[in-house]
């Protein structure tokens, strides 16, 4: 069983799939658009197939992690 503190480690550890670049909202995602970087509170990289191709619901400033309600996963 992990610790409070094992678990707040592996989060920050983990990498979340974030934007390269500013992107407006009806942009449809590609493999360009997206890279991965820490912390691990977002999606996940490992489900970056469901991420390219989605339309963005709204404006995303580059650096920014996507989160599943900026698309339609």
């Amino acid at each position: 069983v992990l610790t409070h503190e094992e678990l707040e480690q592996r989060n920050k550890m983990r990498r979340s799939i974030v934007v390269v670049k500013d992107l407006k909202a009806g942009h449809c995602i590609g493999t360009d658009d997206i890279d991965f970087k820490r912390p691990g509170n977002g999606i996940s990289p490992k489900r970056k197939n469901e991420v390219i191709g989605k339309t963005l619901l709204v404006d995303i400033e580059a650096d920014s992690i996507i989160k599943e309600s900026d698309i339609n996963i």
